[in-house]
């Protein structure tokens, strides 16, 4: 068997205590005990046809920034402020405000009883549990998936800001943070895609 790694919806999860060799180093054994726990009991065999869809959704960033917020950016001492600012600055001269709009990707795979969805970006749990919730345990969610091009949080967490949900647009580049309702299309986006993917095996 190929023993293949993917990251989940972990984009506000972090190890603690954390930044240190040691603790690297333990987070990986304890990852591999992990595995090795779970190929030691008995395993559900994952067999049937295959089906995959693939989409991009349209998503928004929620404003173009002022002249003064890229002017007092560049004149920033705050670390990465004065990149976001050129960036920016760049961007709106190529773009316009077309930089507010985000072709973003959703992706799913079912193969017998067992069903995946990779989501573009930097996932936050909560997009899991409720996928999870909604539609099953048996689906595996992914981030990181196809293109990672911001932090995608959770109507909880871009209310909450802080940086998953507000200031993580400065190492990213992007304008502002996402616009409200960005879960909602996601979650119905995904749910139609693993929908018609569980069909077209069953076929």
């Amino acid at each position: 068997a190929t023993v293949l790694f993917a990251i989940g919806c972990g984009a506000d999860i972090n190890p603690a205590p954390r930044r240190e060799l040691a603790h690297v180093e333990q987070y990986g054994r304890d990852l591999a005990d992990a595995a090795d726990r779970a190929l030691a009991k008995k395993l559900t065999r994952v067999e049937g046809r295959f089906g995959s869809a693939f989409t991009d959704i349209p998503l928004r960033f929620s404003r173009l920034p002022t002249d003064q917020e890229i002017r007092e950016a560049r004149e920033s001492k705050q670390p990465g402020l004065n990149a976001w600012a050129e960036a920016v600055a760049s961007n709106l001269r190529t773009k316009g405000d077309k930089i507010l709009d985000y072709a973003y990707p959703v992706q799913a795979w079912t193969l017998g009883n067992l069903s995946w969805a990779a989501l573009g970006g930097e996932v936050v749990i909560d997009y899991s549990i409720r996928l999870r919730r909604e539609l099953g345990d048996d689906l595996w969610v992914f981030g990181y998936s196809t293109d990672v091009m911001a932090y995608i949080p959770s109507e909880r967490v871009l209310e909450e800001g802080r940086y998953e949900g507000d200031t993580s647009k400065i190492p990213y580049g992007k304008p502002s943070k996402w616009a409200p309702g960005l879960e909602n299309q996601i979650v119905n986006a995904t749910r139609e895609l693993v929908t018609h993917t569980r069909a077209a095996a069953r076929k």
